[in-house]
């Protein structure tokens, strides 16, 4: 089964949205309560390129930004006595 990224998944709502009955504004909308950082016309622009095949990268960013933690590694961990003795 394939691993999808949160912004994916975000795609998923927009896409189904615009695709029934609501069209690219209900679609932009839809995409706005997921992502408030889009204004308006960025998300109208997010969906219009979603549905065109390929979203703007600058938009894209926004999206992941709002959608993914950033990666923060845990410290390091040292198990006294499992070193071989050094």
């Amino acid at each position: 089964m394939p691993v999808r990224t949160p912004v994916e998944e975000l795609h998923d709502g927009p896409r189904t949205v615009a695709e029934a009955a609501g069209g690219r504004t209900a679609a932009a909308r839809a995409l706005r309560r997921k992502v408030p950082g889009l204004s308006p016309a960025h998300a109208l622009a997010h969906v219009t390129g979603l549905l065109a095949g390929e979203v703007p990268a600058p938009l894209l960013a926004v999206a992941r930004q709002e959608l993914v933690d950033p990666f923060e590694p845990a410290p390091a961990v040292h198990a006294h006595g499992v070193d071989g003795g050094r």
